[in-house]
């Protein structure tokens, strides 16, 4: 699937399901096995309240996920589960796209996500936990308060 392919099945996933949003097509990013699309209130319905929501298109398999915040974690823990050979695909950049702009900084399209870039609250929590779960799965409470969910 190409970035054009992609962003067409973004524009009508976010339309069969909320019409009052757009992809903010300025702000997609780019990763070796696909696009992830950031959502902006579409024209006349102002500012919507709510957490940033994005969806990641994988160029492969052509399978649409709803990416979880803050989005450069959600990434952590999806490229953990991808072969090596998705990870070294060479990225589609869109066109009018220079850089990717995740939430605690850039992201590079051509390496993995860095946790230097997470806050310090957000380090410990993608630490390795022993050979068996290399990531934690489930936030604690007390973060997933602090990002407005229960």
């Amino acid at each position: 699937m190409d970035y054009k392919n992609a962003l067409d099945l973004a524009r009508a996933w976010i339309r069969a399901f909320e019409d009052r949003l757009e992809v903010d097509e300025a702000s997609t990013i780019t990763r070796p096995y696909g696009w992830i699309f950031l959502f902006r209130p579409a024209p006349g319905y102002g500012e919507l309240v709510g957490a940033p929501s994005s969806i990641l298109v994988h160029r492969i398999f052509g399978e649409v996920r709803l990416c979880g915040v803050p989005l450069e974690v959600y990434l952590l823990h999806y490229e953990a589960a991808l072969s090596p050979g998705q990870l070294a695909l060479a990225p589609e950049m869109p066109p009018n796209v220079p850089v990717n702009h995740g939430f605690f900084g850039v992201i590079d399209p051509h390496k993995p996500v860095d946790v230097g870039t997470f806050p310090e609250f957000l380090k410990w929590y993608v630490k390795p936990r022993g050979p068996r779960s290399p990531l934690r799965t489930t936030p604690p409470l007390w973060v997933m308060r602090l990002l407005g969910r229960r």
